[in-house]
């Protein structure tokens, strides 16, 4: 006997226009695909056409979208849409401190006293500099919100800190995993990075160096990019190919590809993970490389010293300084004992603690409670 479900759904709305298929697989697609899946929430995500969505038939089966009307205008598109359904969303879900996310959450609440507003900042570690001025701008749009979150510990500590309101440790993370930890013995001699290759944002170059300065140190080696490569820097590419012939066979590009099984094939052989970003958030490749056992390098970020546990499961160095990346590479590649006591850690690590049904049981739980600010 199957009992009908009569109790009404908690309608859950991720308002994000810029939604692509590469979102779906992010914090934009997997909260509100998890709220729907674990936590049984009536979830749908609020964009501009920029399809094709490619994962929606696997990865985040059963989310629904949105489409809102086009102007050039997405803050008036967005309060359009909010004019004819604030009253109809329980739980609106935003990102980032701007002028665009506050005109919304005004506009909801004004509609739908009673709606409760999740705001994610995604944010970097250079919120924590801001002053009261800062805090003054913000100050009435956060305090209408019954959820604010931050991704990283430093920034979560560092805002509660500082402002009158509580402020969640709501990470990213993934929400598949292998159904087994993965045997060190199937890794191979690979660096592996993933990400928009060649972007001021990921610095690149800082990687390419270190290797050029070490792989006669570790023989055997490769280094391979993954993800979508600028025009700009496919000229690098080549100039550094010219520069340094011998690394042809040794740096591998693997272009971009929206082949889940085929990236987490790659971050599966991987020995090693690195991230050379001037700066992140909470990038979605550091879960990723963790659960699939990579021992991780890193520029120093917030997120970084997150995912390592401050150190204990990978290394960081200075933003931009390939020469330490250098030195890390070579001692990294030659120690395979610490490598292979990481892989097994790492991933139950990443189990543990970057996994989205267990980060969105801190959102339930946050959205379920009365809210709360300081006195």
């Amino acid at each position: 006997m199957v009992l009908e479900d009569t109790q009404k759904k908690t309608r859950f709305v991720t308002l994000f226009p810029e939604t692509g298929y590469v979102h779906l697989i992010k914090d934009v697609g997997m909260i509100p695909y998890t709220m729907y899946k674990n936590y049984n929430y009536d979830a749908s995500i609020v964009t501009y056409q920029n399809g094709p969505y490619l994962y929606l038939d696997n990865e985040v089966k059963g989310l629904k979208l949105e489409y809102l009307n086009r102007t050039d205008n997405d803050t008036k598109d967005g309060i359009d849409y909010l004019t004819h359904n604030a009253r109809n969303i329980d739980v609106l879900h935003l990102f980032h401190l701007s002028q665009r996310t506050f005109d919304w959450i005004r506009i909801y609440k004004e509609l739908n006293p009673n709606g409760k507003v999740y705001l994610k900042l995604d944010t970097t570690e250079d919120i924590k500099g801001a002053d009261q001025g800062f805090w003054n701008w913000v100050k009435s749009s956060l305090t209408k919100c019954h959820v604010v979150s931050a991704e990283t510990l430093e920034v979560c500590e560092c805002l509660n800190e500082k402002w009158p309101i509580s402020v969640e440790y709501i990470t990213n993370g993934v929400y598949a995993c292998p159904k087994c930890l993965i045997d060190y013995q199937e890794k191979e001699n690979t660096i592996l990075t993933v990400g928009r290759i060649g972007t001021q944002q990921k610095f690149n170059e800082v990687l390419l160096t270190a290797f050029n300065l070490a792989h006669t140190h570790m023989p055997n080696w490769k280094l391979k990019l993954l993800g979508p490569i600028s025009p700009e820097f496919q000229q690098v590419m080549s100039n550094y190919f010219l520069e340094s012939p011998e690394l042809k066979d040794k740096v591998i590009i693997l272009g971009e590809t929206a082949d889940r099984s085929y990236i987490n094939a790659e971050y599966r052989k991987a020995k090693i993970f690195c991230l050379t970003s001037r700066w992140e958030g909470f990038p979605l490749v550091f879960p990723e490389a963790a659960i699939h056992g990579c021992f991780i390098i890193s520029s120093n970020l917030a997120s970084a010293r997150d995912i390592t546990g401050n150190g204990k499961y990978g290394e960081i160095f200075p933003v931009g300084d390939s020469q330490q990346l250098a030195e890390l590479l070579i001692k990294t590649s030659n120690d395979e004992n610490k490598m292979q006591a990481i892989c097994p850690v790492i991933q139950q690590f990443a189990r543990d603690n970057f996994q989205w049904v267990k980060i969105c049981q801190t959102l339930h739980a946050a959205l379920s409670s009365p809210i709360s600010h300081k006195n």
